[in-house]
This record gives structure tokens, sequence and C-alpha cells, in this order.
């Protein structure tokens, strides 16, 4: 799981640096920072505590030089990444084949701007699986070795027809690298099936080959891969291509959940509301599997603003969100209407189900203060429910909201259900309800 803060230690002699290098890590990632100025005092610091994340490693310090300060870290089993002032091509080699991950140099302010955004990558990566790809047990071992040095978590697979087995199992998968000759399904084939199900923006696929004909690269690009890199591969280029397609697919995520969350509760907004909920409607009107819609309202909102500010009141509004989460299923849709209100489309119900959904909703949200900057607060929610058939879905939206206003009407704190049946039940937190079959609410 991850934790909270990252716990990083930092081995510079020089005052400057090791304050510029603290103050960014603290401010961007909140993390929390060792500074130390000598080899010595890095191992009496690692003997106190060695639960550090990573650790950043000058190479010129009083008391050692270049790698075997790497190799003293890698011997107490700690992620290093090197920064140091002067370029050595073999020192670089040498250093990267004890196991650093990376070896950055003090050059330039965007020097520090790249150890901040590498040491920010390698803590999420924590959150990250990692799906290799490769037919060579040696080579397959290697990049596993070089992912988990990078903090992904790995699964391995030795050919394409495998990968789609051990990517069923494993729905968190965010980054593939795939060998592109192999056995049974080459990569050309795995890419093609996998991009069937996930576009560029959901899942990274980066191409690996060793064979010389130049127009692969581009084949495999062509076919849906972000990415390719050579083999052998160059340590520091698979980091950067990498670290490159992971960090744009977040920013491609962030803009979607933008574009598609609350930002206030997280729950789905009413424009994404719409884009999902029809094609399940339609789907539930061609198959005549039961659906329900659910416009939900909290009682006496404007009350709770008007008496205690607008920030108690989004605090009621996340907590209510919160609840309404819980109780739906994966299946449901749930969204922000706006203000106080929301909505849940409910594919596949029934009539017992959607009767006790609703009493448990009531129930829970009624019997749960809520802690606010105002001391704690009770609040109910009335509920406006229809599961009869309708030609659209803003029919059904148009006929929820009707339900609602009648549970507005007839006492708030419940729901009034509209069912398949023509029936229309009034529903309590306590599990009362009551039939009127003419359509008249009883309360």
């Amino acid at each position: 799981m991850m934790k909270a803060r990252p716990k990083i230690l930092v081995l510079e002699d020089s005052t400057f640096f090791s304050n510029l290098v603290s103050k960014r890590l603290k401010e961007e990632l909140n993390a929390r920072v060792t500074v130390v100025k000598t080899l010595q005092e890095s191992m009496k610091a690692l003997d106190k505590d060695d639960d550090y994340y990573v650790c950043i490693l000058d190479l010129t310090i009083p008391d050692a030089q270049g790698a075997e300060i790497v190799q003293a870290f890698i011997d107490r089993k700690q992620k290093c990444v090197a920064f140091t002032g002067n370029f050595d091509q073999s020192l670089r080699d040498e250093i990267f084949k004890i196991g650093a991950i990376d070896y950055v140099l003090k050059e330039s302010p965007a020097s520090v701007d790249y150890l901040v955004a590498t040491i920010r990558r390698l803590w999420r990566n924590q959150n990250i699986t990692a799906l290799i790809v490769e037919d060579a047990p040696p080579l397959q071992m290697l990049l596993k070795h070089v992912m988990e040095q990078f903090c992904f978590k790995t699964v391995l697979a030795a050919n394409g027809a495998e990968a789609i087995e051990v990517f069923k199992k494993h729905g968190d998968i965010k980054l593939v690298l795939t060998d592109y000759q192999m056995p049974e399904m080459d990569g050309f084939q795995l890419i093609k099936a996998l991009r069937r199900t996930h576009s560029k923006e959901r899942l990274v696929i980066i191409g690996l080959s060793g064979v010389e004909d130049k127009s692969i690269p581009a084949q495999l690009i062509k076919m849906g891969a972000n990415d390719f890199v050579s083999k052998p591969f160059v340590h520091e280029e698979l980091l950067c291509r990498v670290f490159n397609n992971i960090d744009n697919l977040e920013h491609v995520e962030k803009l979607y959940t933008a574009a598609t969350r609350d930002y206030l509760t997280g729950l789905y907004n009413r424009r994404f509301f719409f884009d999902a909920a029809h094609p399940m409607f339609s789907d539930n009107l061609r198959t005549k599997h039961g659906s329900a819609m659910i416009m939900s309202d909290i009682d006496h909102f404007k009350s709770v603003n008007d008496t205690h500010g607008h920030n108690v009141g989004d605090q009621v509004l996340q907590h209510v969100s919160k609840m309404l989460m819980e109780r739906c299923r994966e299946s449901d849709i749930l969204a922000r209407f706006g203000g106080e209100e929301f909505g849940i489309y409910l594919s596949k119900t029934d009539p017992d189900f959607l009767s006790q959904f609703c009493k448990d909703l009531l129930s829970k949200i009624a019997n749960t203060p809520i802690e606010t900057d105002a001391g704690p607060l009770n609040i109910t929610i009335s509920l406006g429910v229809t599961s009869k058939p309708a030609d659209t879905l803003e029919d059904m939206i148009l006929a929820a909201d009707e339900q609602l206003y009648a549970a507005k009407e007839s006492g708030r704190n419940r729901a009034v259900i509209h069912t398949d049946l023509d029936e229309r039940i009034s529903v309590t937190p306590e599990g009362d309800f009551k039939k009127a079959p003419s359509g008249k609410v009883k309360v």
C-alpha cells in the first residue's frame, strides 16, 4: 500500500544543492528528507532507519568517490539516483551496472527539475503494474529487475497468447513491454488484440526488438504501440521512454477526469452521465431487462448553506456523495446533476431490490451524523424513482423528477417509486411503504 509521504535520503556535501533539492522535494512531494554530508554519516543514518524510498547521491564527497558510494548503498538494498557535477562515461556505465536507477548531472536549474520529476515518477510507479512479454528467460528476468528498480509492480508472459490471459487477470495493468518475435502470438498480433479494448490513452505499449530490419519500429507504432526500444536496450533510454509515456498517460487521465468528474464530490458530472447511460438504456430497452432511474435531493439544503455557510454545505455534499458511492453497484451510474441533486441509473434491477436499495440508502444517510466545521449535522434525502418502461432516457429522468417532487411534498426523507406495474410506493427509512394503484401517493 502506498504511504502518504516519501522518505528520501540526500547525500550532498554542498549546502547550496542540499538545501535546493530538499526544498523542492518537500514542496512538491511533501517528502520527509534526511540530509547527510559524508558516506560515514549515511551509513549511520541507515543503521538508525533504512526505510528510505530512494537515496540521492553526490558522487564526490569528503570520504568517498564515484562508484564506491553507489555500491555502499546498493549493498544496503537502497534505490539510488546519482546527482553529480562531473560527467564520466566509464563511471556512468559502472554505476548503472552496479544498480543505480539514474545518473543526473548538475548542469542547470533544469537538472533539479529533472531530478525531482524522476523521484516523483518513481513514487507514483508503485501503484502501476507493468506486463513484460518476452520469450527469452534471461532478458525477461533482466527487464523484470529493471522495471522493479523503476518501482513498478510487474507480471510476466512468455508470448502474446499468454499475455492476453495474464492481462485478463490483472485489470490494473497500464504498461506493456512486448517483444516483436515470439512463438504462438507475436508482438504485432498482441498489440492489435490489446488495442481492440484499450486505446493509447488508456494503456502504454512499448515494442521491443533486436531485429535489424529498420521498418519494424514504424510497423509496431502503426499497429498501435506508443513507442519502441531496440534490444539490447540502453538503461537510460528505457527509463526515459517508459517515464515519458507514463507521464503522458497520466496527463490524459487528468484531463479526462476534469472533463467527466464533478470537482467537489468526485462523482461523474451530468455530461458524462448522459454519455454513459444512453447506451445502457438502449441495451436494456432491447433486451427488456429491468432498469430504474433515481433522482435524489438533499432535504432543506438551502437552510444548511444559509445557516452554516457554503463551506459546511460543501462538506455535506461530499459526505452524501460518499454514501451514495458506497451503496451503488459497479454497474450503476451515479452523477451529480447540479447543486444538491444527484442522478442514479440502475441497470438490470427488480422491484424488490429497488425498494431495499432505497430503504437502505435513506436509513444510512438519516442515521449517520455528518462531521462538519459547524459540528455534527443530521441530514436526510428524498428520492424519486421510476422503473416503469419509457421510450427515452430523458423520459425516465422526467418521471423520476415527478416522483421526487411527490416525495418532497409528502414529507421528505422518503422515496416515491413508480414501478413497472404502474404502481406508486412510498418507502421510508424504517422500511414502511404504502401502495397506491390509482397513481396517487398515500403517506
